[in-house]
């Protein structure tokens, strides 16, 4: 059986195809969910301006031209076929996972032990169950391409390095290029090398390469500043550089990742029984650190590369260490943590590792899959609200507890205006409330006595970014006049609020 298992670790194609069986299985919800949330802002306009849409860069705040290339060409192709989008995701998060094995296969060794590390570490990060939103949300592409693209540009430099052909360098550069054009992680490409190429002790000054790499991001920062106006884009320079939070920030990731706290209960025992197991894991490598300098210098570059993997999301809210939401920021992150895993894991005695691969599998696998089930219900949670508003009888909306998500996986955050336009409806809808649904036909707030109340009488108070003068919501308080009618969504229904 051993030699059997050696044997695929050795078969990149095999290799392949586990990966491929296993994601299929493990996100087979990719093959039912439509759009949610975001994804119609980019329908909308691909739909009304085709790749005019360019010209005003999508609305969208960040500048990742070649990841909207990637979906305009799809759309042209396929139109709304959401199975096709999801399919095409799923699929990068497949092809990451076996170039993360590939490389490490090429970086660390040839031999047999070596490709175990490499089998284990491509195989926990595609089932590591942080992944569901950048593999089954659909605007969260952007994070599996330049993730996918960096991997490729880290092999492709590499093969220059050892052969000194200029093709592989003009690959790498390509590549390089994808990454940065499909999400600002790109930038780091550089540094990352250079902290592989010093980890091996082959670190010297090549003029060629530097240069190349210099003008790629020069000029892709000159472009961004030009588009965007700005040279961060996103949620602005006082979100990104926000130095503050930066240290919690990072204790919270390493808390996340290494004890999984966020499936632990209010008892804590899920969050103690990881915790023990991971210092198991990990507890020959410590020693090994503390004894060798070898290894010290591997586990600096380490930390590097996992400080390095989170600094362009470093300073953005941090509410995954407890929800699915926003895991996606990490996703480049989990490349460090899952490599790091299997190294620790095979320095153990074989049986202990045999037993602890297995293990750490069966748990990545059944969290993965019971907090990829989330999305397939934000996506019946999606499909009732949407198909209930186009049958109500009025045009101009304004309604109240519009689904924000299904336990952090994201429902109609946004979206339900750029819906009705992509579907002609003629219809104009204005939220003020939104709402967290734990169940399908959930919510957590209805109308009562012209004020909302959650179900243990507690009083709900928003404030109305759009109706300045809208402090509380209560009946009498609603600006019915600028309205058609005024709904608030509950149970999975509409209701009708009358004008007192």
């Amino acid at each position: 059986m051993q030699r059997y298992l050696c044997l695929v670790f050795e078969k990149k194609f095999a290799v392949l195809i586990v990966f491929s069986l296993i994601c299929s299985l493990l996100y087979i919800q990719a093959f039912s969910i439509g759009f949610l949330s975001d994804d119609y802002g980019f329908l909308w306009q691909a739909k009304e301006f085709g790749w005019r849409a360019f010209e005003h860069n999508f609305n969208d705040p960040f500048f990742i031209p070649f990841s909207h290339v990637i979906a305009m060409s799809l759309y042209s192709l396929v139109g709304d076929n959401a199975l096709i989008f999801h399919v095409l995701q799923l699929l990068i998060h497949v092809l990451i996972g076996w170039q993360l094995y590939l490389f490490l296969k090429e970086y660390l060794n040839t031999s047999n032990e070596f490709a175990k590390i490499a089998f284990l570490s491509g195989l926990f990060f595609l089932i590591f169950p942080y992944q569901t939103e950048a593999v089954l949300w659909l605007s969260s592409k952007s994070y599996g391409y330049s993730l996918f693209f960096g991997l490729l540009c880290i092999r492709q430099f590499f093969k220059y390095y050892d052969s000194k052909k200029n093709s592989y360098l003009l690959l790498c550069s390509i590549f390089l290029i994808c990454s940065i054009t499909t999400k600002e992680f790109g930038y780091l490409l550089p540094l990352i090398i250079a902290l592989l190429l010093w980890n091996k002790g082959k670190l010297s000054f090549k003029p060629i390469p530097i240069f190349i790499f210099l003008i790629i991001i020069i000029s892709s920062i000159a472009i961004r500043w030009i588009v965007l106006s700005d040279w961060i884009g996103g949620y602005g320079a006082g979100v990104h550089i926000n130095l503050s939070v930066i240290a919690w920030h990072y204790s919270a990731y390493i808390v996340k990742f290494f004890t999984h706290i966020r499936y632990s209960d209010d008892s804590m025992i899920f969050f103690y029984g990881m915790s023990g197991l991971t210092l198991i894991s990990f507890g020959s490598l410590l020693i090994s650190i503390i004894k060798k300098q070898k290894v010290r210098k591997n586990a600096l570059v380490t930390l590097s590369l996992f400080i390095l993997s989170l600094l362009p999301v470093i300073s953005l809210e941090i509410s995954s260490l407890r929800s699915i939401e926003s895991d996606r920021y990490s996703y480049w992150a989990s490349i460090i943590v899952c490599t790091s895993l299997a190294v620790a894991i095979n320095k153990l005695p074989k049986t202990q590792s045999n037993v602890l691969s297995i293990l750490w599998g069966i748990i990545f696998i059944s969290l993965t899959y019971v907090t990829a089930q989330n999305w397939g219900k934000a996506n019946q949670v999606k499909e009732n609200y949407l198909n209930t508003l186009e049958r109500l009888p009025e045009n101009n909306l304004l309604i109240i507890n519009t689904p924000d998500n299904f336990n952090g996986a994201y429902v109609l955050r946004n979206g339900v205006n750029d819906y009705l336009k992509f579907k002609e409806t003629g219809k104009r809808a204005t939220q003020i409330d939104f709402q967290t649904f734990t169940k399908v036909n959930g919510g957590i707030a209805y109308l009562k006595h012209n004020i909302f109340e959650d179900k243990n009488g507690a009083s709900y108070y928003y404030k109305n970014p759009k109706l300045q003068s809208l402090k509380n919501i209560e009946k009498d308080a609603l600006p019915f006049n600028m309205y058609d009618a005024v709904y608030y969504f509950n149970e999975g229904k509409f209701f009708k609020i009358e004008k007192p």
